[in-house]
């Protein structure tokens, strides 16, 4: 977290603190969300964070497993006003990742899944009063998994099988409402 500490303290000096134009809070499918910008006329650049830890169990197969799946992203984005409309795009630092935890009989295995640090993103914005409704992509690129396993084959198909299971994540949606101040 102190990395976005240090991106939020150079974003503020960047464009002053006197001139930041809006605050938002939220809460999304990228989890809690909390923003400042700064408006250059109809342009505006913003900093942003998003982030939650959650935590299920599953049995699959007659085997049990626990997972976590931390979502952490923060970047800089640029937009431009439409009236109520906005239109952004911008990169994320993407922290998202999943830790998998699954007991078989005979052993326990354990499995990391990664995606691509730097995250490309679009989306838009809906503004009603001091409520915004959010609609976006971020591209987090094919699942990494790395399992933790005593057994090659073993190995080879549990990343792969891990790795099917996380593909939807490829093109992970952000869909938010937030509170403008």
């Amino acid at each position: 977290m102190s990395r976005f500490l240090y991106f939020l303290l150079g974003f503020a000096l960047a464009v002053g603190l006197s001139t930041i134009h809006a605050t938002e809070i939220g809460f999304g499918t990228l989890g809690a969300s909390a923003s400042v910008s700064h408006d250059f006329g109809p342009t505006y650049i913003e900093a942003q964070i998003n982030g939650m830890r959650y935590d299920f169990n599953y049995t699959e197969q007659g085997d049990k497993s626990s997972a976590k799946l931390y979502l952490l992203t923060y970047g800089l984005i640029a937009g431009k006003h439409f009236e109520k409309w906005d239109v952004e795009a911008g990169a994320y630092y993407n922290n998202n990742h999943a830790d998998i935890v699954t007991h078989d009989p005979m052993l326990t295995v354990h499995q990391s899944v990664r995606f691509n640090r730097i995250s490309p993103y679009a989306g838009i914005n809906y503004n009603w009063g001091h409520a915004v409704f959010h609609a976006g992509v971020l591209y987090e690129g094919r699942p990494r998994v790395t399992a933790f396993i005593p057994v090659a084959y073993g190995k080879i198909l549990a990343e792969q099988t891990t790795a099917h299971r996380f593909r939807y994540m490829k093109w992970l949606p952000d869909i938010s409402v937030r509170y403008h101040f």
